[in-house]
C-alpha cells in the first residue's frame, strides 16, 4: 500500500508551559517541522487559542503552572473546540491526574517530563494526522450534504414544474369565460338599455363588478408569475457584482412603499465583501420579491434587515456570500416552513397574496447555483431568508454536474445506513 503523506504544517502546535526553558527548547527543537505557538501560562495560552483556533491542530499543555492548571485549560478548549487534540504533559508525581484525565475524556494523550524527542516527534505527528484526517472527513460530510440539498432541491424544481404547468393550463381556461363576461358586461348592459344607476341597490352591484375585476387582474397576474417560473431565461452573467449596490439600489426604488407601511429597513454589509458573477437583473429582482413579500406581510412598524457577508465555508466546494433577510415580524409555525416556497402558501392569515414571489426567488438562487433557506424561529419573532450564492455560478452549477456520481453514493449511503 502506498503511504499517505502528510502536511505537518497545516495545523499549528500550542505548548503551554510555565518554564520558559522549555518552550524555548521545545521550539528550537520542532520549528523546522511544525508550526508551533508558544504561552507562559493558560490565560495567555486561551487568549492564543482563541485567536487562532482555526488552525491549531494539537494543544500541548504542563499540568503544574500558576494560576490555572494544565488540565482546566485543556478541559476549557475541549468544550469550546472538541476537535482540537490534548495533550497533557506531566510529572510522575501528577500520574493520576493525568489518567483521571485521560478517562473524562479531557486529552487523548499524556507525556512525562524529561520527554523523549523521537517518542514526543512520533506523538505529534500522530495527533496533527489525526487533526487533518479528521479536519477533512467534515469537509467531505459537508460537501455530501450540500450535494443532497442540491439534489432534493433539483427534484423540488422539477416537480414544482410540473404542477405549476398543471395549474396555469387549469387557470387560465377558467379565467376565459370570466373575464369575457366581465369584459362583455358594460356593453351587453348598454345594448339592452339598461342603465345600471338605474337598478335597484346599484352602488352594491358597481362594488360587485369592481371587485371581480380586481380579483381577475390578480389572478392574471399570478399567471404572469407562473410563466416567470415555468420559462425561465438563461442568465445574462455580468463580472464584478456588486451585491451591496443592488441591496442599495432597490431599497432605495422601495423606499415611498416601506415609509408609507412604516416598516423600517436597515442594511449591513461585511468588509471585504467580494463581488460576484451573476445577472444583475436578475439578483435586482430577487431583492425586490424578497422585499416585497416583506411589505406584504408585515404589519406597521416593524423592521427589516438585510446583512450582506462572505461565507465561512465553500458552498459546493465554491466560495460564496450569505445574504440574511430578517424581519420582527409574525413567525410562520415550525409545521409550515417546509411549504413556504410552495406557489399557493399564504404566509400570513391577513395576506391577500399568493406566495409566487417566493417561488420565483426560489428558481432565481438556483438558476445562480446557490440555496435559499427558512431560519426556524419563534412564531413571534419573525423570520430569516438565509441566502447562498456563489461567486462564480458557472463553476458551482458545473460542480453540480460533476457530483452526480458522489450523489449517487450518498443516496446508497443513505439507503443502506436505514435499510
Amino acid at each position: 500500500m502506498m503511504a499517505t503523506s502528510f502536511d505537518y504544517k497545516r495545523f499549528a502546535i500550542l505548548y503551554v508551559d510555565d518554564e520558559i526553558n522549555s518552550l524555548k527548547y521545545f521550539n528550537r527543537t520542532f520549528q523546522q517541522k511544525f508550526r508551533i505557538f508558544t504561552a507562559p501560562n493558560a490565560k495567555e495560552g486561551f487568549r492564543i487559542f482563541q485567536e487562532n483556533k482555526d488552525i491549531i491542530g494539537i494543544l500541548m499543555c504542563d499540568q503544574r503552572m500558576p494560576g490555572d492548571k494544565g488540565v482546566d485549560l485543556l478541559e476549557k478548549v475541549a468544550k469550546l473546540e472538541p476537535k482540537v487534540q490534548r495533550i497533557l504533559v506531566t510529572a510522575y508525581s501528577d500520574l493520576n491526574t493525568a489518567i483521571d484525565a485521560v478517562n473524562k475524556g479531557s486529552i487523548y494523550h499524556y507525556i512525562t517530563k524529561p520527554w523523549d524527542i523521537k517518542d514526543l516527534e512520533i506523538i505529534l505527528k500522530k495527533g496533527l494526522e489525526f487533526a487533518i484526517i479528521q479536519r477533512e472527513k467534515d469537509r467531505i460530510l459537508y460537501e455530501k450534504i450540500s450535494l443532497l440539498h442540491t439534489t432534493l432541491n433539483n427534484e423540488k424544481i422539477v416537480s414544482l414544474s410540473n404542477f405549476l404547468a398543471g395549474l396555469n393550463h387549469h387557470i387560465r381556461n377558467a379565467l376565459v369565460p370570466i373575464k369575457t363576461f366581465l369584459d362583455l358586461t358594460p356593453e351587453k348592459l348598454k345594448a339592452e338599455n339598461v342603465d345600471i344607476e338605474n337598478l335597484k341597490n346599484s352602488k352594491y352591484w358597481v362594488e360587485l363588478y369592481a371587485t371581480a375585476q380586481s380579483y381577475v387582474n390578480k389572478i392574471n397576474l399570478l399567471i404572469q408569475h407562473l410563466d416567470l417560473v415555468l420559462k425561465p431565461t438563461a442568465l445574462d452573467i455580468d463580472k464584478q457584482i456588486n451585491l451591496a449596490d443592488i441591496v442599495n439600489n432597490v431599497s432605495l426604488n422601495m423606499t415611498r412603499e416601506f415609509d408609507e407601511n412604516r416598516i423600517k429597513i436597515e442594511h449591513t454589509v461585511e468588509e471585504g465583501l467580494p463581488t460576484i458573477s451573476g445577472d444583475s437583473d436578475k439578483l435586482a429582482k430577487l431583492f425586490t420579491l424578497l422585499l416585497k413579500d416583506e411589505l406584504i406581510n408585515l404589519p406597521e412598524n416593524s423592521h427589516v434587515r438585510i446583512s450582506l457577508a462572505k461565507c465561512e465555508h465553500q458552498y459546493n466546494g465554491v466560495e460564496a456570500v450569505i445574504i440574511e433577510i430578517s424581519d420582527d415580524g409574525p413567525g410562520i409555525p415550525s409545521d409550515s416552513l417546509g411549504s413556504i416556497f410552495d406557489p399557493l402558501f399564504i404566509r400570513s392569515k391577513d395576506s391577500q397574496e399568493f406566495g409566487v414571489n417566493l417561488v420565483n426567488v426560489f428558481v432565481i438562487v438556483h438558476n445562480h447555483g446557490g440555496r435559499i433557506e427558512v431560519a426556524e424561529k419563534n412564531e413571534q419573532e419573525g423570520v430569516i431568508f438565509r441566502i447562498f450564492l456563489p461567486v462564480d455560478p458557472i463553476q458551482a452549477l458545473s460542480k453540480k454536474n460533476e457530483g452526480k456520481l458522489l450523489q449517487d453514493l450518498v443516496f446508497k449511503e443513505i439507503t443502506v445506513s436505514n435499510s
